[in-house]
């Protein structure tokens, strides 16, 4: 899988949101399978932000190594670990209940963040080194890294956000 793989996953997740949203104008949503749908779409979007890096490199992680990492509240957990089967990875000890809100952390190993910015498709962060590095805003895997050779204090985009 790609970070293209990536941005499906996240369109999926857009596009199940969507569909729940018609859905409920005309039907109340009691249903079971709606909440299960809504899990789904939560979990699209966390599972991709969460574990890109893991699905590209392998997409099969998805069926037993993701989900115990993942809330035991959370719809992948319950589907694919409810089911008592002792297939995959086991975590023992605390878990998380819910997904929390940090998506993404980047860590830059020994270099200091300075400036950050966002552009349509990159987040740029510039760094104490000189360096500029460039993240996919959708998979946030590292796209390019441009060599500035001074401190970065400012980063900016132009007005429409690619360069």
């Amino acid at each position: 899988m790609t970070n293209n793989g990536l941005h499906i996953l996240i369109r999926t997740a857009k596009n199940l949101k969507s569909y729940l949203e018609r859905r409920a104008k005309y039907e109340p949503q009691v249903n079971p399978l709606v909440r299960t749908v809504d899990g789904w779409a939560t979990d699209l979007s966390r599972i991709s932000s969460k574990f890109g890096r893991a699905i590209t490199s392998s997409p099969q992680s998805i069926f037993f190594l993701i989900p115990p990492l993942c809330p035991t509240k959370s719809t992948i957990y319950e589907q694919f670990l409810d089911t008592k089967q002792p297939n995959g990875l086991i975590i023992a000890g605390s878990q998380y209940i819910e997904w929390n809100d940090c998506i993404a952390h980047i860590h830059f190993e020994d270099e200091t963040a300075t400036a950050i910015n966002s552009g349509n498709s990159l987040i740029a962060v510039g760094m104490e080194s000189g360096n500029i590095n460039l993240y996919s805003s959708q998979s946030y895997q590292k796209e390019k890294v441009l060599r500035h050779g001074a401190p970065v204090d400012l980063v900016k985009f132009n007005p429409l956000g690619s360069f």
